[in-house]
């Protein structure tokens, strides 16, 4: 029969000294992968979104450049109707031609 008293060779007690050293190392571990983890999600964040951001300015810089080709280039708008779009500013010409610059009609 084995005796679980403080007295007898086979106590369960830990020592004090050993057990405050295993919950403060074990502390530091702890923070500090939890300070690395945090680190590693941000890096990972700014590195998406730094690739979100060059696909987005890509994008837009195709839209306006298919926009700034359909504002001055020549186009059939309305082949079956013989229609085509000329350049903005030689619309904005023409109409100003037939209906005066500010003349009030």
């Amino acid at each position: 029969m084995t005796s679980h008293s403080p007295e007898g060779p086979n106590h369960d007690d830990p020592l004090a000294v050993p057990t405050y050293l295993i919950g403060a190392v074990g502390t530091v571990i702890l923070v500090a992968t939890v300070i690395l983890v945090q680190t590693l999600v941000y890096d990972a964040r700014e590195e998406v979104q730094a690739e979100q951001n060059a696909r987005d300015f890509l994008e837009i810089a195709g839209v306006r450049a298919l926009q700034t080709e359909q504002l001055e280039a020549y186009r059939w708008t309305y082949p079956d109707l013989d229609l085509v779009g000329i350049p903005v500013e030689l619309g904005v010409e023409q109409v100003l031609k037939v209906y005066g610059k500010g003349s009030g009609k």
